[in-house]
């Protein structure tokens, strides 16, 4: 089972494509609610008792490492009242923010962790800004040099849309060259995207295919082929993946946070899932998807399974956004090209 727990609505940068909005809430995570959600937690496992899987806990936000507090208290609550299976802990972070103590917190309590970082300064800096304007990059480079000589393995996550995606390519290349070995690629589905900015993205995303030839040993998500073919099945969200937010709300996923008509339930609740409500989703998540039944990308495709995402870019379930589009037919073509190249002696990683 996996939970996401939000820390905080609360952020420190405005970058310009962020899904929560650019009006930051200032709700912080307290333990009473902390509390709860241990409880929460612990009662969906029993209903799964002789399910031994790791149960995978994801600390969100907003930023959240601005609430450290509520961040370790849940550590080390979770651990000492599960004890049956292994816990996962998994953390996204702006890197702007990195104390001695938070260092030995991911050094030591964090099973794995990702930071936000666009590739070059440039990149970074058309989006990923603080309240003044100023950008993050610096910052950002100062805490990614002290957890790397704490050998701390991190993955770097990158979203590009029409400001960066000129420079995809380079960014990438950049970012290995830190040392990063994964790197894992969004495209901004929330905004409209140009004709001509869509051709860039295409350009860029072939060259991509020439830097994974040469460099073997790094995995990026848009060269996976393994990943990029992941039959992606229904969404199970509201069913064994919940997302809770910092007052005790429960929504399908990260996306729906914060938005009142994805609201599936409170765990403050006595009975704490709203199950009309959840049969809303489940009843559009299981349909058949029958706007693409003619795609031979249909079982593959992220927006297929996410129509939650798809109604928040386009204002329908059934309605895909163009750009998530020309992304799932470009993984087809990187697909094909990288296996024509596996099949001529490169090493291609599977």
């Amino acid at each position: 089972m996996k939970f996401t727990l939000m820390m905080t609505d609360d952020c420190n940068l405005r970058c310009s494509y962020c899904y929560e909005g650019g009006c930051k809430l200032k709700r912080y995570m307290n333990r009473e609610t902390a509390d709860k959600c241990i409880e929460f937690i612990k009662e969906n496992l029993k209903e799964e008792e002789d399910d031994k899987r790791p149960l995978w806990i994801t600390l969100h936000g907003g930023e959240p490492l601005m609430n450290f507090d509520i961040v370790k208290y849940i550590k080390k609550k979770l651990d000492s009242e599960i004890t049956d299976r292994r816990i996962i802990y998994d953390m996204t972070t702006n890197g702007t923010i990195m104390s001695d103590e938070i260092l030995n917190f991911i050094k030591n309590d964090l099973t794995e962790i990702s930071i936000s970082l666009d590739g070059t300064r440039e990149s970074h800096d058309a989006n990923r800004i603080f309240p003044d304007g100023s950008g993050s990059y610096d910052i950002v480079m100062k805490n990614i040099e002290r957890l790397q000589k704490e050998n701390i393995p991190i993955r770097c996550r990158m979203t590009f849309n029409q400001q960066n995606v000129y420079n995809m390519y380079e960014s990438i290349e950049s970012v290995s060259k830190l040392g990063f070995r994964y790197i894992a690629t969004a495209v901004d589905t929330m905004s409209e995207w140009s004709d001509e900015r869509i051709e860039e993205y295409k350009e860029q995303r072939m060259k991509l295919i020439d830097f994974q030839l040469e460099n073997p040993e790094l995995k990026l998500g848009v060269t996976n082929i393994r990943l990029l073919n992941v039959k992606r099945g229904d969404c199970f969200g509201g069913v064994c993946t919940f997302c809770i937010d910092t007052d005790g709300g429960i929504y399908p996923c990260t996306f729906s946070i914060g938005k009142k008509e994805y609201l599936i339930g409170n765990i403050y609740d006595e009975v704490p899932i709203d199950e009309d409500r959840l049969k809303e989703f489940t009843d559009e998540n299981f349909r058949d998807f029958e706007e693409c039944s003619g795609c031979t990308r249909k079982e593959y495709c992220v927006s297929v399974r996410c129509r939650i995402v798809n109604k928040l870019s386009t204002g329908s379930y059934s309605n895909i956004p163009y750009i998530a589009c020309i992304d799932e037919n470009m993984n087809f073509e990187t697909t094909k090209r990288l296996l024509k190249a596996r099949e001529n002696g490169y090493v291609v990683p599977l």
